[in-house]
C-alpha cells in the first residue's frame, strides 16, 4: 500500500527553512513515501523538489491549469511520470469546494481564485496518512489544511514547533 504524506507550508519561509523542507522531502522519498502538495512557492515547491531528487513521486494539486505553470512544467519535464497533476474540477470536486465553507472562517469574502486555492487544500490533505506543516503566523492556506486534517483525524506534525522539528530530523537521520 502506498504511503502518502502532505507537505504544506507558508510561501514566506526563510532560505534555511526551505532547505529543511527539501531535506525532509528527500529523506521521506528515500523511505518510499509519496508527497501530496499544492505547488505554491515556498514550502510546497521545496518539499516537492526534495521528494523528486530523492526518487519519490509527487502529487501536485493545482487550483487551475496555469497555476505556477513554469515551475510545474519544469518538474514534469525533468521527472516525467513521477509528477502526477490533479487540477481542481468544479464538477468532480464538489466536496473540496464545499469544504471551504466548513473550514474557512471567512469563506463568504473569498474571491473565486482564493476559493479554489482553499478547495485545493482539502484535496491535498484528505487522503494522506500524516501531514508535515510549516505555517507562519497561524494564518493562510497552511492553517486551512491543518484545520481540515484535525477535523478528519489526520496527524499533523508542525515544523514551526522546534521540538517536533528536532524529533523529525533525528528520526530521518536514522537508517
Amino acid at each position: 500500500m502506498e504511503k502518502i504524506y502532505a507537505g504544506i507550508g507558508s510561501r514566506r519561509l526563510t532560505a534555511d527553512q526551505l532547505k529543511i523542507c527539501r531535506w525532509i522531502g528527500y529523506h521521506l522519498a528515500k523511505r518510499g513515501w509519496t508527497l501530496s502538495t499544492g505547488a505554491a512557492k515556498g514550502a510546497d515547491q521545496a518539499f516537492a523538489e526534495g521528494a523528486l531528487k530523492g526518487g519519490g513521486k509527487v502529487i501536485l494539486h493545482l487550483p487551475w491549469w496555469s497555476y505556477e505553470q513554469e515551475w510545474v512544467d519544469t518538474m514534469c519535464a525533468r521527472y516525467g511520470d513521477r509528477v502526477i497533476i490533479d487540477v481542481l474540477d468544479s464538477e468532480r470536486d464538489k466536496e473540496a469546494l464545499r469544504s471551504v465553507e466548513i473550514y474557512h472562517p471567512a469563506w463568504y469574502r473569498l474571491s473565486q481564485g482564493a476559493l479554489k486555492l482553499h478547495a485545493r487544500n482539502y484535496k491535498i490533505v484528505k487522503d494522506v496518512e500524516i501531514i508535515l506543516a510549516w505555517p507562519v503566523n497561524n494564518s493562510g492556506g497552511t492553517m486551512q489544511g491543518i484545520r481540515i486534517a484535525e477535523d478528519l483525524g489526520i496527524r499533523v506534525l508542525r515544523l514551526d514547533d522546534q521540538n517536533m522539528l528536532r524529533r523529525i530530523i533525528r528520526k530521518l537521520k536514522q537508517k
